[in-house]
């Protein structure tokens, strides 16, 4: 009998040391990311990288980060929204985002940015980012800092792109964003939007002849085992939004809410940094599967896209851009 209490005694002191130091070495906090491109992708990259930056401040044990690429978690907008209420916890992306606060929308606007220096007017040279920042708060989500994907161009299985006329009839994935649908239609092609994650299939089975995307999107989700001719339009600069939900953050203490903010803005620096490397290096390999057309007549695509400007409805914020960046 003595023997058995002191075995029981013993075994419930052991259970209680196991659980300790679970406690002891778990985090306090668990974050996941989830995005919708691959493995392999800048989007992966770039979120260790974060990681490790608030790892390096903290210190091990305060934040655990979880990565869920290749849409795991769900399409951009099933994750933006779930951002809203609470059921995720960060993701990257513009696009969706502009939905909801469409202010965002004048970073699609054609041909607005042609050099990364202007961007980088807009985001420190001035308080525009900032008071779109409030705005997305406003929506129950907080930008953390801003990375790019890089200017967009033209991939399709029919001919080089030279002209908007060359966009005639062609069947072109675009994203969900009212803009981008917008320029398409006024340059001629049959746009329409679809998920990232059903995009491959799509091509690959004809049902779109082509799509638009920037470099590195375009060669870490495989896209060039599927598509015939990139034409190098850069119509479109393409920030993209290190954002996590509102409900998490305001869970968070000050100490790991600065630190998370701290690696949002040295993620989204070292990114745009790079971003011309990163282009070239997706252009290089690109070149090695597709044929790159790099005669685009940019003026005939720049006097198309007037109606696009024309109908954009924050005029007063398009034109303090337009100055910002002269």
């Amino acid at each position: 009998m003595k023997f058995r209490r002191l075995f029981y005694v013993t075994f419930l002191a052991l259970v209680m040391i196991f659980v300790l130091t679970l406690q002891i070495f778990a985090a306090q906090y668990t974050i996941k990311i989830g995005h919708v491109d691959g493995v392999e992708s800048r989007k992966s990259t770039l979120s260790e990288y974060f990681a490790k930056l608030v790892e390096e401040d903290l210190g091990e044990g305060v934040v655990e980060f979880l990565f869920y690429p290749a849409g795991t978690l769900g399409t951009l907008t099933e994750q933006v929204e779930g951002l809203q209420v609470g059921t995720h916890d960060m993701t990257m992306t513009m696009d969706r985002v502009a939905a909801f606060v469409p202010e965002l929308s004048v970073f699609d606007l054609p041909f607005l940015f042609t050099t990364r220096e202007q961007v980088e007017r807009v985001i420190y040279g001035s308080d525009v980012f900032d008071r779109i920042r409030k705005k997305v708060e406003e929506k129950g989500i907080i930008i953390l800092g801003m990375t790019e994907n890089g200017f967009r161009s033209v991939t399709n299985n029919v001919k080089p792109i030279r002209t908007p006329e060359d966009l005639k009839g062609l069947k072109l994935r675009t994203p969900p964003n009212p803009v981008r649908l917008a320029m398409f239609q006024a340059w001629g092609a049959n746009p329409a939007p679809l998920s990232m994650n059903e995009l491959f299939s799509a091509l690959q089975q004809g049902v779109f002849d082509g799509q638009e995307n920037p470099l590195n999107v375009t060669e870490s989700n495989n896209l060039y085992e599927v598509q015939k001719y990139i034409s190098i339009t850069k119509h479109v600069y393409n920030p993209q939004l290190i954002l996590m939900s509102k409900i998490l953050w305001d869970k968070l203490p000050r100490n790991v809410q600065a630190s998370l903010l701290r690696a949002g803005q040295l993620t989204g620096d070292f990114d745009r940094r790079n971003g011309e490397a990163q282009y070239q290096q997706s252009y290089d390999f690109l070149s090695k599967h597709c044929e790159i057309n790099d005669d685009v007549d940019i003026d005939a695509f720049k006097e198309a896209s007037k109606i696009v400007y024309d109908e954009f409805a924050y005029q007063d914020l398009l034109k303090e851009v337009q100055e910002i960046i002269k």
